[in-house]
């Protein structure tokens, strides 16, 4: 199950951090006057029907190659849902304070952003 545990976590940070970047540059484009509001709209929406499909034909080819449930997966969606004591369908990353400095460790960065001391136990999904 770790193999399993490994792809899957690699699998949702490519998604993530794709997801990241279109949203960042979508709302570049929306102050820079480039798009209006409804094709940023249309456009993000797009974006989404597609990550959903990406997961779904990657938890369906894991599935094959592993025989993981699909009630398996609901549970483990549920439990990383709740690591931030929420129920609301969210990964909300809590922040947690520089050892060097004492300031607040940026999630999305995985570092201080007073003193650049960089966490080492941000993991793959540091960026969410």
């Amino acid at each position: 199950m770790d193999a399993f545990n490994t792809v899957w976590n690699a699998l949702q940070h490519v998604q993530i951090k794709y997801a990241s970047g279109t949203a960042e540059a979508a709302q570049h484009m929306a102050r820079s006057g480039q798009v209006s509001t409804r094709e940023l709209l249309r456009q993000l929406n797009e974006r989404i029907d597609k990550l959903v499909l990406i997961c779904r034909a990657s938890f369906e080819l894991l599935q094959e190659a592993s025989g993981v449930t699909d009630q398996q997966l609901a549970e483990r969606i549920t439990e990383i849902d709740l690591r931030d004591g929420r129920a609301d369908g969210k990964m909300t990353p809590q922040q947690t304070r520089c050892p060097k400095c004492g300031a607040g460790i940026c999630a999305k960065f995985n570092r201080c952003l007073f003193c650049g001391y960089q966490d080492p136990s941000g993991g793959t999904f540091h960026t969410v």
